[in-house]
């Protein structure tokens, strides 16, 4: 693995003007990282026996998703831009059950999927916590994708529940605009007005929002930043790195793959994580669908 310069498309952008700061979750966002799993795992990816595991995930997300927005108007009126998090907090044990019992005839893990399934309230929201707070040596491993996967649920539907966008913002944000939540990775988009430009995905609603290039979306260094790639096997994905603080953050160009989906491919490219931390960094991005245990 060898670093790489990434020529810019002209000079980084830094007009405000015109630019569509933020987007909402795609309507469609949990069927089409299902999709995205199959296409993945069809293509023998490295780590297709986990997508297959992650695929099965998404189409209980998309199913309970239907369900959950039936019953979101009763916790709209405290929600607010971004979204404050004990609104979602407090669906959550219902959405967990609900993950791990629809899973239960899906996957081979049942023992830890049962578990969950009949754990208390308390437990579930000191689990969800560690996660969302990145506390991940208190965190069970084995039952963490599922957790991360009903706190996607809950974010993601009171946030499409909304249907609006917050206002303009001065400054650009390193999180997410609509929920708070740390970005999973950044696609370098390749049509239309966006065109160059550089949108962070929410690991946990799956909004994106715009921010400048070539620029720590840790500690806003903008000077030296690298890029390592590992081409014959992920072509399309980046490790943007830090020399300041030494972490790193996956950028992905759809000019190269038009069908990529930010959760997912950050998952299938996981060799490129282990060769980042092997060259001393930490990745600075969130995936919950993955816990590293």
């Amino acid at each position: 693995m060898s670093p790489q310069r990434i020529l810019q498309q002209g000079e980084i952008e830094d007009a405000r003007g015109g630019i569509e700061e933020s987007r909402l979750p795609l309507a469609d966002l949990f069927l089409s990282r299902e999709k995205r799993c199959e296409q993945l795992s069809q293509d023998g990816q490295l780590f297709s026996e986990y997508l297959d595991f992650v695929q099965r995930l998404c189409t209980v997300q998309h199913r309970e998703l239907a369900l959950f927005q039936l019953a979101i108007p009763d916790v709209l009126p405290n929600a607010s831009f971004p979204l404050d998090g004990k609104v979602a907090l407090a669906k959550l044990p219902v959405l967990a059950r609900a993950v791990a019992v629809a899973m239960i005839s899906q996957s081979p893990e049942v023992e830890s999927i049962l578990s969950l399934a009949e754990l208390q309230d308390e437990w579930i929201l000191t689990q969800a916590r560690a996660l969302l707070s990145g506390d991940l040596e208190k965190v069970e491993a084995k039952t963490a994708p599922l957790l991360g996967a009903a706190l996607q649920l809950a974010w993601t539907g009171i946030v499409k529940a909304q249907a609006g966008l917050p206002q303009a913002r001065e400054e650009e944000s390193p999180v997410c605009p609509l929920c708070g939540g740390q970005p999973v990775a950044a696609v370098i988009e390749a049509a239309g007005a966006n065109q160059g430009l550089r949108y962070l995905h929410c690991s946990l609603c799956g909004a994106s929002w715009h921010m400048v290039r070539a620029k720590c979306t840790s500690c806003d260094n903008s000077k030296d930043i690298q890029y390592f790639s590992l081409q014959q096997l992920y072509p399309h994905v980046a490790a943007e790195a830090c020399p300041a603080c030494r972490s790193y953050l996956k950028v992905m160009f759809k000019e190269k793959e038009p069908e990529l989906e930010p959760t997912i491919d950050d998952l299938a490219s996981m060799a490129l994580d282990i060769r980042m931390g092997e060259a001393g960094y930490s990745k600075s991005s969130t995936n919950f669908l993955f816990y590293p245990g």
